[in-house]
């Protein structure tokens, strides 16, 4: 995790909270990918999936506690994945990349 110049890959599962979909994600991987806490970022969607990319612009933005930044997405900023989508998340620098491998079907 040291090396941020070489992407990182995590597989997730796209959880429910209050019955909508969330994604959540937080700690080294963030920071190798330069989302720190207090950092703002855009959101856009497309068919596969969505890319998070820093912008000082951005709508959105990092949050968490001290050294470690939490990005929680949920609701309508998931989609196109629902509840029980397998996604991979690359994380690259200032970009992540979140993409479904396996649609549950859910649709």
């Amino acid at each position: 995790m040291e090396n941020t110049n070489t992407d990182m890959y995590q597989d997730y599962t796209v959880r429910a909270n209050k019955g909508k979909p969330r994604i959540w994600i937080e700690g080294k991987r963030l920071i190798a990918a330069r989302f720190l806490r207090g950092e703002r970022f855009t959101l856009t969607s497309n068919d596969a999936g969505i890319v998070l990319r820093l912008d000082p612009e951005g709508s959105r933005k990092v949050c968490g506690k001290g050294e470690r930044p939490l990005i929680d997405i949920s609701g309508g900023g998931c989609a196109p994945m629902v509840t029980g989508d397998q996604v991979e998340i690359v994380y690259k620098p200032r970009q992540i990349e979140i993409t479904c491998t396996n649609w549950s079907g859910d649709r």
